[in-house]
């Protein structure tokens, strides 16, 4: 088994010499949405990159400013916007959840469990390694409060990286069988609402004693990477560690800064060596990133509205796009959940796998493809043999064409990424036995085999996180597996259960703060795509801005990856309905009049 050579931890210990003084809080913030590999935009690899111009009520709102023959001398001040009070969607989001059977309150046994645990967890124990002297960094959002993720990488020569993943030890606080297990076992996730976030664990927990946090120590699992010149894992390792987050900063900020739009961060540039050691986790992710996309993992753009709160109220709406840095981290959690599997598996363990299998509609992505390669600005025409995907589900092709079609018409690659997202089909816990081959993950390029998938690296506000990391550390200590085979079916069940409620959930209560905005634009009409057909009815997605609603009105004919002019029809902010009404849907070049495919 590969150790942590004495080399690459003297290589890699720094003294931290100076620390930033604390910035002072912004005046605006969204409410933080699920992060990390959380839910099927997890499932499948991240957004492009993209920071939000305008909020998406500035844009409504000068959208229906008619144009004037002459522009005025002086533009008007915009009046700012009054906003929703954030306790108006309380009510709403208690009643989304509890009645899709999720919890609101935690349980007296497991406020006295928090109280008698008294801090964080104990710095020794049997094999912890002290890694607390290595130059640890978080680049999360800016909000962020519970610290899963620290990383730390060394330059090996030629191309290669040794990456450490540092994931909060939360098992170490959270024993099976206690009153906090079984608070975790009530909704399984966090639960992110406007205004109303239902943590999985107490805050005392989540945002403080099994917190990364900055300047403490603190007990993680650590996951060494070995990364060859070519993005490839080479060998990797997992065991026990203490911790110190020298450097907390934020997706933005890093992003900002590596792309020349914002000055270097100052706990970055106070701090020796600290600005090489963020550049090189960014490239260590990036190099993760290019590998998987080769071996089929698939890159969507799917572009979520968030609130903006101030002062207790939601002042405006955004587009939620990743970036630079939150994308390289992205890719660090990924390469570690599917590293953390193939441990499991050779220690002979069960594995707690997540899976998304091969399209049902993959049909139809084909067709999706094939009419957004036909309609490529003249210039830019794709291969026939990229565009033509294979007549069975092939991740490989897939990820290919979608490089392709972002490279030929970054214009309208979101549009077509998205309709193919939400043709892939959602994921799925299950639990592959000790000895039997893993199951694969189409979104993420996994093949299955020797080569699987699992949730590790938000134990803060997932439980499989943490059953994950209960089955780690009893196979790094040689003891047995904590769980029968069929005790981790059960969890899967109710893991994939409420998983699905919570989704439900935030799901109302997002669109019962958008529907509140959008009580005023009732009868306004927008360019959508169609995201959905099935049982429940047929759903678009407004191209801009990213509002998603039912299509109550000319259902008849429309299919996912359809281009459709709609009318806002109704709101209902209270039950978070938004209907629109088909009122054409938008030509599509006709044969032999728009840009066709190249043949060579």
């Amino acid at each position: 088994m590969d150790k942590l050579s004495p080399l690459a931890l003297s290589t890699l210990a720094q003294p931290n010499t100076t620390r930033a003084a604390q910035q002072a809080n912004a005046p605006h913030k969204t409410v933080e949405a699920p992060k990390g590999d959380q839910g099927l935009s997890g499932d499948c690899l991240a957004e492009s990159h993209q920071e939000p111009a305008l909020g998406i009520l500035t844009r409504l709102a000068l959208a229906k400013q008619a144009p004037q023959a002459e522009a005025p001398e002086q533009p008007q001040p915009q009046q700012e916007q009054e906003g929703i009070p954030l306790e108006t969607l309380r009510p709403v989001a208690r009643e989304a959840m509890t009645s899709r059977g999720l919890s609101t309150d935690f349980s007296p046994e497991a406020l006295a469990e928090v109280k008698a645990l008294g801090g964080p967890a104990r710095l020794d124990g049997p094999l912890v390694v002290d890694m607390r002297n290595l130059q640890w960094v978080s680049i999360d959002n800016e909000s962020t409060r519970d610290i899963d993720q620290l990383a730390c990488c060394e330059d090996l020569g030629d191309g290669r990286k040794r990456l450490l993943v540092a994931i909060a030890d939360v098992a170490e606080s959270v024993k099976k069988g206690t009153a906090l297990d079984v608070e975790t076992q009530k909704n399984t996730v966090t639960v992110y609402n406007p205004g109303n976030i239902m943590a999985m664990l107490p805050e005392e927990l989540s945002t403080d004693w099994t917190s990364l946090g900055p300047n403490v120590d603190r007990r993680a699992i650590v996951t060494e990477l070995i990364i060859g010149a070519d993005g490839e894992v080479e060998r990797s390792d997992t065991f026990e560690a203490t911790v110190r987050n020298h450097c907390k900063t934020d997706y933005k900020a890093v992003s900002g800064w590596l792309d020349g739009s914002r000055e270097m961060p100052g706990n970055i540039a106070n701090q020796e060596g600290m600005a090489e050691q963020v550049k090189l986790q960014i490239e260590a992710g990036e190099q993760l990133g290019a590998a998987a996309r080769r071996r089929g993992a698939l890159e969507f753009q799917a572009d979520r509205v968030i609130t903006v709160e101030k002062d207790g109220r939601i002042v405006d709406l955004e587009a939620e796009k990743k970036n630079r840095a939150s994308e390289a981290v992205a890719n660090m959690m990924i390469a570690t959940n599917t590293e953390t599997a193939r441990f499991l598996h050779r220690h002979n363990f069960p594995v707690f796998q997540r899976v998304v299998k091969e399209p049902e509609r993959w049909d139809r992505i084909r067709e999706v493809a094939m009419q957004a390669a036909s309609e490529l600005p003249a210039g830019h025409e794709m291969p026939s043999e990229m565009a033509i995907l294979p007549e069975k589900p092939e991740a490989a092709a897939l990820s290919k064409f979608l490089g392709e079609m972002k490279e030929r018409d970054p214009e309208h690659y979101g549009e077509v990424s998205f309709s193919m997202l939400k043709l892939m089909g959602g994921g799925d816990y299950l639990v592959t036995p000790p000895g039997e081959p893993l199951q694969g993950h189409f979104g993420q390029g996994v093949t299955g085999g020797e080569s699987g998938y699992v949730h590790s690296t938000a134990p803060n506000r997932r439980l499989p996180d943490i059953i994950i990391q209960r089955m780690v550390k009893a196979a790094r200590r040689g003891e047995p597996c904590p769980y029968t085979l069929d005790e981790l079916n059960a969890l899967a069940d109710r893991c994939n259960q409420m998983e699905s409620a919570a989704k439900g959930a935030e799901r109302q209560v997002q669109k019962a703060a958008v529907a509140s905005y959008l009580q005023t634009q009732v009868g306004e009409e927008f360019v959508a795509l169609v995201t959905g057909n099935n049982k429940k009815g047929v759903f678009v997605k407004v191209i801009d801005p990213p509002i998603e609603g039912k299509l109550v009105e000319g259902i008849e004919g429309s299919d996912v990856g359809d281009r459709l002019r709609v009318s806002l029809r109704a709101v209902d902010p209270q039950k978070g309905h938004i209907d629109f009404a088909r009122l054409e849907e938008l030509p599509k070049p006709a044969p032999g009049h728009g840009p066709m495919l190249m043949t060579g």
